[in-house]
């Protein structure tokens, strides 16, 4: 029997998750400073509308989300206003994935997987991020929404819908092409009687893709940048990854013993079953940057995944469904209790904040006379748009003995920004060095060959260092 038996069991039930995806989301959105992906966000989105392509050749990414954020920032400048569509984003796909779930199964199933995308920690996370990650999760969603609708309905607004969801995905994220490539395999497998209409929306959707060509082929020499090692890929890390879409490794474990549970009772609704293999080919893209991640043509990351894991979702809510009645509540209070754990730990954890605290104490003691140098991308990015690029700042590189240079001298991001010797310096009063990150002793030794004094030194988490020194005045003969 149903934990969730009638509509309005369903409208209350989801009612109450969507608002409680809502509060989690708003709580600590704008208390943590940007990181560097974000400040590349924000230089691009700053950029008059004609230099934002320029940027992208560098930040390889469609221009759809960068150009809505352009628009946006006339809102307001800080964390919590940049942030706040990645919110949005995040909250319609604990809509969206209630809609597929009741598509696929049933409102319950729905239910259930709407309140675990809600909590997720995971989810939390990038709903705090001014990235598109969010954008292409809630149009991806979308997009697989009307996938199924159109199969089960054949209205002409389906077909529609779908179209314009995926175009949008298109122009936001390329990992969108990957959804495409799962809708197809389905479609091919199953759903063949409708090829004519197939073709056509397809036709549309590869049509749609012509006028990125040029901006993608500029941006392909920096999807994996040659002067950064790619980690190497273990199998290990796609297991990580269903611990991040779970939250932790207890909820990992939590949610795995009850699809085994389901898998011993339940084999028909896992095995030969068309809706599962659905979900299953779902994590196809996974298979796929796996393998180009070990070929070294792209990195592995588990933010890029933030799209696939609503399949993860369903299916174990499907297995949480078969589930007795009387035991419901308990899995359902043992599945926010867990996530509460791996929320507060998420809220509690020190993200970033010490970029922000670095900027202020520089702009707050900044002198006519003042220069700052970075030896970390990781710190110049992100301070040097705090400081809306107002003050004398620069990235620092001896040749490459501490950094890779090749890429930050051409970027779009550094390339009027940065230097190689420190007599560069000689004509400033003071030196504002930023060490990081994980204290480089080679570039302090870079900064000391100069005659200057050390007035002052912080030292911050996350291995960075803050010194102010004073250039010294040459003696008049």
């Amino acid at each position: 029997m149903r934990f969730i038996k009638t509509k309005k069991d369903a409208i209350v039930s989801l009612s109450v998750i969507i608002l409680l995806g809502i509060v989690l989301r708003f709580f600590t959105l704008g208390s943590r400073a940007f990181w560097l992906d974000e400040a590349f966000t924000l230089f691009t989105v700053r950029l008059p509308i004609s230099e934002i392509f320029q940027s992208l050749i560098t930040d390889p990414h469609p221009p759809l989300y960068f150009l809505m954020l352009h628009f946006w920032q006339y809102l307001g400048n800080s964390e919590f206003i940049f942030r706040f569509p990645s919110l949005v984003f995040s909250v319609l796909a604990i809509f969206f994935i209630y809609k597929v779930g009741k598509e696929i199964y049933n409102r319950e199933v729905g239910i259930f997987a709407a309140l675990i995308l809600a909590v997720s920690k995971f989810q939390l996370r990038y709903a705090h991020e001014t990235r598109d990650y969010t954008l292409l999760l809630f149009l991806s969603l979308l997009s697989t929404f009307f996938f199924i609708r159109l199969f089960k309905n054949n209205k002409k607004k389906d077909w529609i819908y779908y179209t314009l969801a995926t175009i949008v995905g298109i122009y936001t994220h390329y990992f969108m092409a990957l959804i495409i490539i799962v809708h197809n395999i389905y479609f091919l497998i199953f759903k063949r009687r409708l090829i004519k209409k197939w073709i056509i929306t397809q036709t549309i959707l590869a049509i749609s893709y012509i006028p990125l060509i040029s901006l993608f082929l500029q941006q392909k020499n920096y999807i994996v940048l040659p002067q950064f090692q790619i980690p190497f890929v273990k199998l290990i890390n796609v297991v990580s990854t269903f611990v991040f879409f779970s939250g932790s490794r207890a909820l990992l474990i939590f949610y795995g013993s009850i699809l085994l549970l389901s898998f011993i009772f339940y084999k028909k609704d896992f095995f030969f079953n068309k809706k599962m293999f659905f979900l299953y080919i779902y994590f196809l893209p996974i298979l796929v940057i796996f393998i180009l991640a070990k070929a070294e043509f792209i990195y592995y990351t588990h933010r890029h995944f933030l799209m696939v894991s609503p399949a993860f979702y369903i299916i174990v809510s499907k297995a949480i469904s078969n589930v007795k009645t009387n035991l419901k509540p308990i899995v359902l209070v043992l599945l926010i209790m867990l996530n509460s754990f791996a929320v507060m730990g998420y809220y509690h954890t020190d993200f970033n904040t010490t970029l922000r605290d670095i900027s202020t104490k520089i702009s707050s003691n900044y002198e006519e006379g003042d220069v700052i140098v970075h030896t970390s991308y990781h710190t110049f990015v992100p301070i040097i748009e705090y400081h809306n690029r107002e003050l004398d700042e620069y990235m620092a590189s001896n040749g490459g003995n501490f950094f890779n240079a090749t890429f930050f001298e051409n970027s779009i991001y550094t390339k009027d920004n940065h230097i190689k010797d420190p007599s560069s310096l000689e004509n400033y009063k003071r030196i504002w060095f930023v060490n990081g990150t994980y204290r480089n002793t080679g570039a302090s030794d870079w900064i000391t060959q100069g005659d200057i004094e050390l007035i002052e030194e912080e030292q911050y988490i996350w291995g960075i260092d803050l010194f102010l020194y004073e250039v010294k005045e040459e003696d008049d003969e």
